[in-house]
């Protein structure tokens, strides 16, 4: 895969990407939950696994049969919608379908009813819809939230995906300085410049590994692309001189 491709990827992925801790939480509320007993039920759980994977993995015109399999289960057994509706928020938001997303992440946010998860992922519906400085500053305001708590900074990975969100809203919205100052950070918090351990940026640098191109490749790619327009105007400022 072509570095430019590379780095289309990673922006989309970043930007939309709810956030893995809701999926967590997903799986947790359905254990509370617990499975229906009997033959059938059992039988209707497989199903709708297979379907979701199906359709999750397929272009979404090929995919549409499988969803369709997956939304009635989902009706005949509602205690189903705690396991897949984070999921299946992320992938409309990823088809950019904000419409249909909604529901799903919404019907997460009620479930979970945490602040924190609740904030990122509402600022995920509003990048959606291309609200790109509104985002932004609610993303900057969750993470001062964070800031002011040590022990959820240190081991929850919100913390390190909203700081990841910060830093690509800011390349979107072309702020330069604001986004080297957030890749600062995330190098900082992820231990490779001699900070403590953190958790939640370890899942980080798990995911966003494209490849064997990984985070912190992009952060060193993108810091070099930013310095070359400085270093144009110092050498026009210099010739000029």
């Amino acid at each position: 895969m072509a570095p430019r491709e590379v780095c289309k990827k990673w922006r989309k992925v970043a930007l939309y990407y709810v956030l893995p801790s809701l999926f967590i939480m997903s799986a947790f509320l359905l254990k509370l939950e617990g499975w229906r007993q009997g033959v059938h039920a059992e039988r209707d759980y497989v199903t709708a696994k297979k379907a979701f994977l199906r359709w999750d993995q397929l272009p979404p015109e090929e995919g549409k049969e499988d969803f369709l399999i997956l939304h009635k289960l989902l009706k005949k057994h509602p205690e189903l919608h705690a396991y897949y509706d984070a999921s299946i928020g992320q992938n409309f938001l990823a088809l950019n379908n904000v419409q249909e997303a909604t529901f799903y992440v919404e019907q997460t946010l009620k479930r979970t009813k945490q602040s924190y998860y609740s904030d990122y992922a509402q600022t995920s519906l509003m990048i959606s819809r291309g609200e790109y400085g509104a985002a932004l500053k609610r993303a900057q305001k969750l993470k001062n939230m964070l800031l002011e708590n040590e022990n959820h900074l240190i081991n929850n990975a919100i913390f390190a995906f909203n700081l990841m969100r910060i830093a690509i809203l800011c390349q979107e919205l072309g702020e330069n300085a604001e986004e080297l100052e957030a890749w600062k950070e995330i190098k900082f918090y992820s231990n490779c410049e001699g900070s403590r351990p953190n958790t939640g940026f370890d899942q980080l640098l798990r995911h966003f590994t494209v490849q064997e191109i990984s985070l912190l490749d992009y952060i060193l790619a993108r810091e070099k692309e930013m310095q070359k327009p400085v270093e144009k105007i110092l050498l026009e400022e210099k010739n000029l001189g």
